[in-house]
């Protein structure tokens, strides 16, 4: 679309260098205790879902899919989600 515009009108921004990695940055949204979880690779599932949002939705599928079926780890595990989705915002969504 740029290249319609007339060149004069046209000014470029360049992202600021932050040093952060976009993986990083959607690491960062996520709650503490869902990082250090030990049976989740939290950074595979940021790739396969794209962003924190995507991801947090996924796990809560998951949880729910799993209820009544799964060990009483699983059911720890939900109830740790839906806390911490609650808290980034996510909740609802």
């Amino acid at each position: 679309m740029v290249r319609y515009l007339p060149k004069e009108l046209v000014e470029r921004i360049e992202p600021e260098p932050s040093g952060e990695t976009e993986e990083e940055r959607e690491l960062a949204k996520l709650p503490q205790p869902l990082r250090n979880m030990e049976l989740l690779d939290v950074e595979k599932g940021l790739d396969y879902c794209g962003d924190a949002e995507d991801y947090l939705d996924a796990l809560e599928i998951y949880a729910a899919s799993v209820e009544g079926k799964a060990r009483p780890t699983i059911k720890t595990h939900r109830q740790v989600i839906t806390k911490t989705k609650g808290k980034t915002g996510f909740y609802g969504e």
